[in-house]
């Protein structure tokens, strides 16, 4: 459950309830508010190691985390999802009222009926 740089941003974005001039203001204008948009599109990936700088003022976060979501890769020691995506996904979940529902009625089924449930969803992918 890696993040990609883009996603790893908006996330950040909302979770601070940050906008793109917040960000360019944070960063003392070292990065551009056009340029994050590029960013959120996915049109730039390969961030020099100024912008990451940049970027990571005016997020208010490690510069490493945003080295991690541009590399896309976790690391080799790492098994388990990142926390703050799996904060995210369940904030999701909470203000999802249909999501909420849909885990409801899962957790009333048996180990049984749950196997065969996932194996139907897998098949729709």
């Amino acid at each position: 459950m890696k993040e990609t740089l883009r996603h790893y941003v908006k996330r950040v974005m909302r979770q601070k309830g940050l906008s793109l001039s917040d960000i360019e203001r944070s960063s003392n204008k070292q990065i551009t508010a056009s340029y994050i948009g590029r960013i959120l599109k996915g049109t730039v990936t390969n961030l020099t190691i100024e912008k990451i700088v940049a970027l990571a003022q005016g997020l208010e976060v490690d510069p490493y985390e945003i080295f991690a979501a541009s590399y896309g890769k976790p690391p080799a020691n790492s098994n388990h999802p990142d926390s703050l995506v799996l904060v995210d996904v369940m904030q999701k979940l909470v203000m999802n009222p249909d999501v909420l529902e849909v885990l409801q009625q899962w957790l009333r089924l048996s180990p049984k009926e749950r196997a065969v449930l996932l194996q139907s969803l897998k098949l729709i992918q």
